[in-house]
């Protein structure tokens, strides 16, 4: 893997991981490509390219932890997840119930996102684990994530007219909405689905306002990518060599997606609190349907 390839790879990371435009299948779609014009493949399925996988999207995770930090601290502090235990204070199996709405009213707002959080996580979960070898599949297959693309345009297109039609927006994340997003941050393990457009997507549907959704779909993210990260590094350190490797490239490219990661998000929120998200289902509609015939003819 040269310099070039792995700065190519995080700038099209950090952009497309916090857009809704997914950062996996414009990866697919881009080593394809790259492989037809140049005649080379880009690093795909070696230690080093797994490696690489791994360290961009800690960079991207990085990124979130930066501008979402006062947040996140007051969400995952030591003293907050102790007061999470008082959710699950049962007086009887009679009132359990009960006990657990009223339990879950009196808890302070970073316990309550906590508690949230997780249940989002084991929503996705549910979808992502079982789905894993399909989404590898997918990843050798750029004409399927142009359909996959598709679905994504039709998620924005379809959550901007019902968001539209829906004028009482709420800023509320409850469990209902917190299980629907964490549902359709799952399908987001196949290449063209996008991550952050079917969360925002699913949260629009639900009534959340635009910059609601966004944030609490980059927030949710940070314990799967969590998750994925540790459980790929592990089988990675499990099976992989890390010998002769391109550190400077992986550096540097990692480097590439933290830093485009986190001015996203930033302008990325901004534009929400103003724009729809109809211009990025127009994208990728169009990025579908000419990526797909391109495909098709020169498969």
């Amino acid at each position: 893997m040269t310099i070039f390839q792995a700065i190519l790879i995080g700038v099209i990371q950090g952009l497309t991981e916090f857009l809704p435009v997914s950062s996996s299948g414009h990866l697919v779609i881009t080593t394809a490509l790259y492989k037809f014009f140049t005649g080379s493949s880009l690093p795909h399925g070696n230690p080093e390219e797994i490696f690489f996988d791994i360290m961009v999207h800690v960079a991207t995770l990085i990124a979130i932890f930066i501008y979402f930090w006062p947040e996140l601290l007051g969400i995952f502090s030591p003293r907050t997840i102790l007061k999470h235990f008082d959710f699950y204070k049962i007086k009887s199996l009679k009132t359990v119930k009960t006990d657990l709405m009223n339990n879950y009213k009196e808890l302070p707002f970073n316990a309550q996102m906590l508690l949230l959080l997780g249940y989002g996580t084991l929503a996705t979960l549910v979808i992502a684990f079982p789905g894993r070898n399909f989404a590898v599949y997918l990843t050798q297959n750029p004409f399927i994530v142009c359909f996959m693309l598709l679905i994504t345009a039709t998620l924005l297109l379809v959550s901007h007219i019902l968001s539209e039609k829906n004028k009482a927006k709420t800023n509320n994340v409850n469990f209902k909405r917190a299980i629907i997003i964490g549902l359709a941050q799952g399908f987001a393990i196949f290449p063209g689905i996008s991550r952050s457009g079917s969360t925002i997507a699913a949260g629009l549907m639900t009534g959340l306002d635009r910059v609601t959704a966004a944030r609490f779909s980059f927030i949710l993210s940070t314990p799967i990518i969590l998750l994925a990260a540790g459980y790929e590094g592990i089988n990675f350190f499990i099976d992989g060599e890390m010998v002769g490797f391109n550190w400077s490239a992986i550096f540097l490219g990692s480097l590439a997606a933290g830093i485009v990661g986190y001015f996203c998000i930033k302008y990325f929120i901004k534009f929400l609190s103003k724009y729809s998200l109809l211009g990025f289902a127009y994208y990728c509609y169009a990025a579908g349907i000419l990526m797909a015939i391109f495909f098709y003819f020169n498969s």
